[in-house]
Protein backbone atom coordinates (compact mmCIF):
# COMPACT_ATOMS: atom_id res chain seq x y z
CA UNK A 1 0.00 0.00 0.00
CA UNK A 2 2.94 2.04 1.10
CA UNK A 3 3.94 1.59 -2.31
CA UNK A 4 1.15 2.75 -4.37
CA UNK A 5 1.02 5.81 -2.28
CA UNK A 6 5.05 6.59 -3.32
CA UNK A 7 3.89 6.27 -7.30
CA UNK A 8 0.51 8.42 -6.95
CA UNK A 9 2.45 10.93 -4.70
CA UNK A 10 5.35 10.78 -7.99
CA UNK A 11 2.63 11.09 -10.99
CA UNK A 12 1.16 13.64 -9.43
CA UNK A 13 4.36 15.85 -9.00
CA UNK A 14 5.33 14.86 -12.75
CA UNK A 15 1.89 16.01 -13.88
CA UNK A 16 2.28 19.43 -12.06
CA UNK A 17 5.67 19.84 -13.43
CA UNK A 18 5.50 21.71 -16.66
CA UNK A 19 9.01 21.73 -17.43
CA UNK A 20 9.36 17.88 -18.03
CA UNK A 21 8.04 16.74 -21.41
CA UNK A 22 5.72 14.76 -22.67
CA UNK A 23 6.25 11.90 -25.14
CA UNK A 24 2.58 12.46 -26.61
CA UNK A 25 4.41 14.73 -29.37
CA UNK A 26 7.00 12.36 -30.56
CA UNK A 27 7.31 12.08 -34.03
CA UNK A 28 8.87 8.93 -36.59
CA UNK A 29 12.47 9.20 -37.22
CA UNK A 30 12.72 10.29 -40.50
CA UNK A 31 15.98 9.54 -43.04
CA UNK A 32 17.82 12.24 -41.79
CA UNK A 33 18.37 10.25 -38.55
CA UNK A 34 19.72 7.40 -39.95
CA UNK A 35 17.25 5.02 -38.54
CA UNK A 36 16.04 3.68 -42.13
CA UNK A 37 15.52 0.02 -44.08
CA UNK A 38 19.14 -1.31 -43.68
CA UNK A 39 20.78 0.70 -41.57
CA UNK A 40 21.89 -0.60 -38.17
CA UNK A 41 24.48 1.77 -37.18
CA UNK A 42 22.01 4.41 -36.37
CA UNK A 43 24.15 7.19 -34.86
CA UNK A 44 26.69 7.43 -37.44
CA UNK A 45 25.41 10.04 -39.26
CA UNK A 46 24.69 13.59 -37.91
CA UNK A 47 23.50 13.57 -34.57
CA UNK A 48 20.16 15.04 -35.99
CA UNK A 49 18.78 12.31 -33.51
CA UNK A 50 19.63 14.39 -30.18
CA UNK A 51 18.60 18.09 -30.83
CA UNK A 52 20.02 19.62 -27.67
CA UNK A 53 17.11 22.53 -27.15
CA UNK A 54 16.11 21.81 -23.57
CA UNK A 55 17.13 23.37 -20.34
CA UNK A 56 17.04 20.84 -17.13
CA UNK A 57 13.54 21.71 -14.87
CA UNK A 58 14.12 21.82 -11.32
CA UNK A 59 13.80 18.22 -10.43
CA UNK A 60 12.91 16.71 -6.75
CA UNK A 61 16.07 15.51 -4.95
CA UNK A 62 14.07 12.83 -3.82
CA UNK A 63 13.82 10.99 -6.50
CA UNK A 64 16.26 9.33 -8.79
CA UNK A 65 16.15 10.47 -12.53
CA UNK A 66 16.82 9.85 -16.23
CA UNK A 67 17.43 11.90 -18.82
CA UNK A 68 15.62 10.91 -22.24
CA UNK A 69 16.42 12.14 -25.54
CA UNK A 70 13.67 10.21 -28.15
CA UNK A 71 13.70 11.09 -32.03
CA UNK A 72 14.79 14.81 -31.05
CA UNK A 73 12.57 15.39 -28.07
CA UNK A 74 14.07 15.34 -24.30
CA UNK A 75 12.05 13.90 -21.56
CA UNK A 76 13.17 13.79 -17.70
CA UNK A 77 12.23 10.62 -16.05
CA UNK A 78 11.24 9.89 -12.43
CA UNK A 79 11.72 6.66 -10.66
CA UNK A 80 8.63 5.08 -8.94
CA UNK A 81 9.63 2.06 -7.80
CA UNK A 82 11.71 -1.34 -8.15
CA UNK A 83 9.87 -4.39 -8.93
CA UNK A 84 11.62 -7.93 -9.66
CA UNK A 85 9.08 -8.46 -12.55
CA UNK A 86 9.96 -8.81 -15.56
CA UNK A 87 13.45 -9.13 -14.21
CA UNK A 88 15.06 -8.83 -10.97
CA UNK A 89 15.83 -5.44 -9.49
CA UNK A 90 13.84 -3.56 -12.15
CA UNK A 91 13.63 -0.29 -12.21
CA UNK A 92 10.92 1.42 -13.31
CA UNK A 93 10.43 5.29 -14.54
CA UNK A 94 7.67 7.82 -15.23
CA UNK A 95 7.44 10.40 -17.67
CA UNK A 96 4.80 13.30 -17.62
CA UNK A 97 2.10 11.41 -19.58
CA UNK A 98 2.42 8.48 -17.23
CA UNK A 99 4.70 6.63 -20.22
CA UNK A 100 6.65 3.62 -18.86
CA UNK A 101 10.34 2.64 -19.10
CA UNK A 102 12.23 0.19 -17.30
CA UNK A 103 15.54 -0.62 -16.95
CA UNK A 104 17.46 -4.04 -15.60
CA UNK A 105 20.74 -3.98 -15.20
CA UNK A 106 21.68 -0.98 -16.71
CA UNK A 107 19.35 -2.10 -19.91
CA UNK A 108 16.47 -0.51 -21.10
CA UNK A 109 14.20 -3.68 -21.44
CA UNK A 110 10.75 -1.98 -21.70
CA UNK A 111 8.95 1.45 -23.00
CA UNK A 112 5.57 1.55 -22.76
CA UNK A 113 3.49 4.79 -24.37
CA UNK A 114 0.58 6.25 -26.45
CA UNK A 115 2.64 5.48 -29.44
CA UNK A 116 5.44 2.59 -28.28
CA UNK A 117 4.98 -0.81 -26.58
CA UNK A 118 8.50 -2.15 -26.89
CA UNK A 119 9.92 -5.20 -24.86
CA UNK A 120 13.21 -6.82 -24.01
CA UNK A 121 13.70 -10.61 -22.78
CA UNK A 122 17.12 -11.59 -22.33
CA UNK A 123 17.54 -15.56 -21.32
CA UNK A 124 20.06 -15.91 -19.32
CA UNK A 125 21.94 -12.98 -16.88
CA UNK A 126 25.33 -11.90 -17.75
CA UNK A 127 27.66 -9.67 -15.93
CA UNK A 128 28.50 -5.94 -17.60
CA UNK A 129 32.02 -6.95 -15.92
CA UNK A 130 32.40 -10.25 -17.65
CA UNK A 131 35.39 -10.59 -19.94
CA UNK A 132 35.02 -9.02 -23.25
CA UNK A 133 33.75 -9.58 -25.95
CA UNK A 134 31.24 -12.11 -24.11
CA UNK A 135 27.59 -13.35 -25.87
CA UNK A 136 23.86 -13.40 -24.90
CA UNK A 137 20.67 -13.92 -26.55
CA UNK A 138 18.00 -12.08 -26.18
CA UNK A 139 13.88 -12.05 -27.65
CA UNK A 140 12.21 -8.90 -28.27
CA UNK A 141 8.87 -7.86 -29.00
CA UNK A 142 8.71 -4.87 -31.44
CA UNK A 143 7.02 -1.88 -32.05
CA UNK A 144 4.41 -3.55 -34.51
CA UNK A 145 3.27 -6.04 -31.67
CA UNK A 146 5.26 -9.14 -33.79
CA UNK A 147 7.32 -11.28 -31.58
CA UNK A 148 11.38 -11.09 -32.84
CA UNK A 149 13.02 -14.25 -33.23
CA UNK A 150 15.80 -14.95 -30.75
CA UNK A 151 19.03 -12.80 -31.17
CA UNK A 152 22.52 -13.47 -30.15
CA UNK A 153 24.35 -10.45 -29.22
CA UNK A 154 27.47 -9.74 -28.52
CA UNK A 155 29.33 -6.83 -26.38
CA UNK A 156 33.00 -5.62 -26.82
CA UNK A 157 34.60 -2.84 -25.66
CA UNK A 158 34.93 -0.12 -28.09
CA UNK A 159 36.27 3.52 -29.04
CA UNK A 160 33.75 7.13 -27.82
CA UNK A 161 31.00 6.24 -30.87
CA UNK A 162 31.09 9.82 -33.54
CA UNK A 163 27.55 11.01 -32.43
CA UNK A 164 26.45 10.91 -29.07
CA UNK A 165 24.60 12.85 -26.03
CA UNK A 166 26.33 12.40 -23.23
CA UNK A 167 26.04 15.90 -20.97
CA UNK A 168 29.13 16.46 -18.99
CA UNK A 169 32.65 15.36 -18.51
CA UNK A 170 33.68 12.54 -20.93
CA UNK A 171 36.93 12.00 -20.76
CA UNK A 172 36.71 8.96 -17.59
CA UNK A 173 34.35 6.60 -19.67
CA UNK A 174 34.62 3.53 -20.60
CA UNK A 175 32.51 2.57 -23.90
CA UNK A 176 30.68 -0.53 -24.89
CA UNK A 177 29.40 -1.92 -28.17
CA UNK A 178 26.90 -3.87 -28.89
CA UNK A 179 25.83 -5.98 -31.97
CA UNK A 180 24.14 -8.89 -33.56
CA UNK A 181 25.75 -11.88 -34.01
CA UNK A 182 23.56 -13.62 -36.96
CA UNK A 183 26.62 -15.67 -39.28
CA UNK A 184 23.46 -17.81 -40.90
CA UNK A 185 21.91 -15.27 -42.69
CA UNK A 186 22.81 -11.91 -44.01
CA UNK A 187 20.84 -8.23 -43.23
CA UNK A 188 18.76 -8.13 -46.24
CA UNK A 189 17.38 -12.04 -45.02
CA UNK A 190 16.59 -10.81 -41.70
CA UNK A 191 12.86 -10.67 -41.29
CA UNK A 192 12.57 -7.67 -38.71
CA UNK A 193 15.68 -4.85 -38.19
CA UNK A 194 18.38 -5.21 -35.68
CA UNK A 195 20.57 -2.44 -34.64
CA UNK A 196 24.30 -1.52 -32.22
CA UNK A 197 23.82 -0.18 -29.08
CA UNK A 198 26.16 1.86 -26.98
CA UNK A 199 27.04 1.74 -23.66
CA UNK A 200 29.09 4.83 -21.61
CA UNK A 201 30.31 3.31 -18.00
CA UNK A 202 32.35 5.57 -15.42
CA UNK A 203 35.53 4.40 -14.74
CA UNK A 204 34.77 3.90 -10.70
CA UNK A 205 32.29 0.96 -11.26
CA UNK A 206 31.28 -1.16 -14.43
CA UNK A 207 28.64 -2.29 -12.50
CA UNK A 208 25.75 -0.33 -14.23
CA UNK A 209 26.28 2.02 -17.08
CA UNK A 210 25.60 5.53 -17.00
CA UNK A 211 24.65 6.68 -20.55
CA UNK A 212 23.09 4.52 -23.24
CA UNK A 213 22.23 4.99 -26.84
CA UNK A 214 20.22 2.52 -28.99
CA UNK A 215 17.15 2.58 -31.53
CA UNK A 216 14.54 0.07 -30.75
CA UNK A 217 13.01 0.19 -34.01
CA UNK A 218 13.26 1.72 -37.46
CA UNK A 219 10.95 4.69 -36.38
CA UNK A 220 12.35 5.37 -32.74
CA UNK A 221 15.89 5.67 -31.64
CA UNK A 222 16.61 6.91 -28.24
CA UNK A 223 19.71 8.07 -25.81
CA UNK A 224 19.60 8.30 -21.82
CA UNK A 225 21.67 9.42 -18.92
CA UNK A 226 21.57 8.55 -15.07
CA UNK A 227 20.62 12.32 -14.15
CA UNK A 228 22.36 13.37 -10.33
CA UNK A 229 20.20 15.87 -8.96
CA UNK A 230 22.33 16.49 -5.65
Amino acid sequence: MQNKKGIFKLQRYLLGTAAVASILGLSACQSTTGCVAGESKCFKTPSKVFKQKSTTPQLNPQFNYIKLNMNGQTLWLAQGATQQWPAANTKVFYSADRSVFKWSNGRLISVTTPLIDWREQLQQPFSWSAAKPFQFRRQVDQVNGVVAWPQLREVNEASQPKHHSYVGENSNLIWLHETTINPSQSASSQPYATFDYWYAFDSQSMNEPVYGQQCISKQYCLSWQVWKTL
